[in-house]
């Protein structure tokens, strides 16, 4: 091929470059604009519960950590509230801290069938985690969740 012709070659790739660019640049920018514009979830727990339900333990343990992600609001003012006085309502409105988050994880976690347990660190911590396990069927694996993720899943077998 001639020098013309590497020329042209050339200035075709770069053309199909800076269209293949601009084809991803539009995508995203349409992909964002969706996002901004799709109306916010709302938040009950029986909302939450339906969101959640007839999943195994690992996405259960994902739908109910994304459910929190939606409103966390950790609120340290809050942590000498016992988590009886905490109610859904109140954890929307004021936030929380982790013993309240992982409160709701574990009511969530039992009403959808699953057995939960609240870890609570050293007292000088002052920090707690949730286990969410199995069933009847299956108490080798268990996740470990912490207010707005799922800290990892196992199986002890």
């Amino acid at each position: 091929m001639n020098e013309k012709g590497w020329n042209i070659f050339g200035a075709i790739c770069f053309a199909i470059f800076f269209l293949f660019l601009g084809m991803l640049i539009m995508a995203f920018d349409y992909e964002k604009k969706n996002l901004e514009e799709s109306e916010p979830l709302e938040y009950s727990e029986k909302l939450i519960l339906e969101r959640c339900a007839n999943l195994t333990l690992k996405p259960t343990s994902e739908c109910i950590t994304n459910q929190i992600e939606g409103f966390y609001n950790y609120n340290i003012s809050n942590k000498g509230v016992h988590t009886e006085e905490m109610n859904f309502s109140r954890l929307m409105s004021e936030g929380g801290v982790c013993v309240h988050y992982n409160s709701f994880l574990e009511k969530w976690g039992n009403e959808l069938g699953f057995y939960t347990k609240h870890v609570t660190l050293l007292p000088e911590v002052t920090h707690g985690f949730s286990v969410i396990y199995g069933t009847e069927d299956n108490l080798s694996e268990y996740c470990t969740l912490d207010q707005k993720r799922v800290v990892g899943c196992f199986n002890s077998r």
